[in-house]
């Protein structure tokens, strides 16, 4: 078939200085034609150095056509490859109805991310072992147009980097906070050594079911869209194991835990996030009472709770999310963490991991509220201790090391 070649501009993203295990694409290797009569683009380029994981954006006269315009590719793209040649395949027509390059109009830039530090965006696909693993450099270019498809509610798994890696944050609440609790909530620095993956939604009762094949919320709970509300019903013990113990054994769990099973089809360490962790991902960089804000008369734009919930668990997203892109951190339900209560003085620390064990109180931490709590609990600072074997009320947000592996 006749085609089309466009002229080519790559703009390298690694100082030529880097040594030879660093992943970057050869600026001579990149190449981009078009059908003339299918519309279909080829993208051919050579990765050099080491894995990595590769994107591509398309510029006219050097400006980006913009992410979700290029939604619509196969091939060696948005996902880990390794060093060699490759080729992209896009589908223009979808986003960008009957276009057709000109020599001089198109440019093609590719980007080799280090797998250490991948983009912003991971979805992993759960219908299958070893599940493939994609990345996208932002929200608006997810495929399946986004994350108002409900395929992000049962059969994929979509998960944010949190970019924490090097801060340094006041955790807690000022003496000022309404509904504070002191014992719990001493403001005090941490250092936080490593990004994270964390789940964009708390994870959904159909995507539990898929992967664990329990039910994991009681039946005199179920609100409307059950199947896309997050899971209501599951206990720490159930997620990790009543054998393991936080952080004597690390992220290891017990080899019937909900856990595990995620472990088992993925091939992805999943675990959940520490309290430190779950609290800066929710702060999103604030430091106010909630992480819009002060004004707890708003709370009802950006979490179910008692005061709009009508007593239901309803479906994951469908309230404002924080500045991480994150949604139903507050209210909705309340989200285990790692940790063990207490511990919490003033004195600084660097990524912290909680007490070695549960002291007097004998609990462990959750956060954010549920649908049932009044505002009191739905705050960025809250934690709430429970009993290890509870359940009802309980849910989780899946966390991963940016390498998926510990």
């Amino acid at each position: 078939m006749k085609s089309t070649t466009c002229l080519l501009t790559f703009v390298a993203l690694s100082a030529a200085a880097l040594s030879a295990a660093t992943p970057s694409i050869r600026t001579d290797s990149v190449t981009v034609s078009q059908n003339a009569d299918t519309r279909l683009v080829t993208i051919g380029y050579t990765l050099e150095g080491a894995d990595a994981v590769v994107t591509v954006d398309v510029l006219t006269n050097g400006v980006s056509i913009g992410v979700e315009n290029f939604s619509n590719i196969d091939g060696a793209v948005n996902r880990r490859v390794a060093p060699g040649d490759h080729l992209v395949v896009w589908h223009p027509r979808a986003s960008w109805p009957d276009h057709v390059f000109t020599d001089g109009e198109v440019s093609v830039e590719v980007r080799a991310w280090d797998v250490a530090t991948p983009p912003d965006y991971m979805v992993v696909d759960l219908t299958c072992t070893n599940a493939p693993v994609r990345y996208y450099v932002s929200e608006k270019v997810l495929p399946y147009g986004g994350l108002t498809n409900n395929l992000y509610r049962t059969t994929k798994l979509v998960m944010r980097r949190i970019p924490a890696k090097g801060n340094v944050w006041t955790m807690g609440s000022p003496t000022t906070e309404p509904d504070r609790v002191a014992a719990r909530e001493e403001r005090h620095l941490v250092t936080m050594t490593n990004d994270y993956y964390l789940g964009v939604f708390p994870v959904t009762i159909s995507q539990h079911r898929l992967v664990v094949g329990n039910d994991p919320t009681p039946s005199d709970i179920k609100g409307s869209d059950s199947d896309y509300a997050p899971v209501c019903g599951r206990s720490w013990e159930h997620l990790r194991g009543a054998s393991v113990t936080w952080p004597t054994d690390g992220h290891a769990v017990g080899p019937n835990s909900n856990l595990q099973i995620w472990r088992n089809l993925t091939g992805i360490d999943f675990d959940l996030p520490t309290s430190a962790q779950w609290e800066f991902a929710c702060r999103a960089g604030t430091s106010t009472r909630f992480y819009y804000g002060e004004d707890e008369n708003r709370l009802g734009d950006y979490a179910w709770y008692a005061g709009n919930s009508g007593s239901k668990v309803h479906r994951v997203g469908e309230k404002i999310p924080n500045g991480f892109g994150l949604y139903d951190l507050l209210g909705g339900v309340w989200e285990w963490c790692l940790d063990w209560t207490g511990g919490i003085t003033a004195d600084p620390v660097v990524e912290p991991v909680g007490p070695t064990s549960g002291g007097t109180e004998n609990k462990c931490v959750n956060r954010g509220g549920n649908y049932a709590q009044p505002v009191a609990s739905c705050r960025s600072a809250k934690i709430n201790p429970t009993a290890k074997t509870i359940s009802t009320g309980y849910g989780y947000r899946l966390l991963c090391p940016p390498t998926l592996k510990w």
